[in-house]
């Protein structure tokens, strides 16, 4: 399972202090920096149709404060974040 998520959630989150969309930690620790394309068919449920990968710096304010509150320990995107980042959040954590 891989999940994914946009500014939207990360400021929510992370600035507003608002509870994960979902225990994340016990449902994945993979997060994809990703612009899902994806439709609710009538009985709830999500069709994705494709996502595209997203350029990873854009989440470099929050990525510290998301690693820990979320558990995430795979981040897949497409790249952009400083090797200070990785060495300041990463490493310390376990992630990649």
């Amino acid at each position: 399972t891989v999940y994914t998520e946009r500014e939207g959630v990360y400021k929510r989150v992370i600035e507003e202090s608002k509870p994960l969309p979902a225990d994340l930690a016990t449902a994945s620790a993979a997060n994809f920096h990703c612009s899902p394309a994806a439709t609710i068919t009538d009985d709830g449920e999500y069709n994705m149709g494709a996502v595209t990968a997203t350029a990873s710096f854009r989440f470099s304010k929050w990525i510290g404060q998301w690693l820990e509150k979320s558990g995430s320990k795979l981040i897949l995107g497409k790249g952009g974040m400083s090797s200070d980042d990785y060495k300041k959040h990463f490493v310390p954590l376990g992630a990649v």
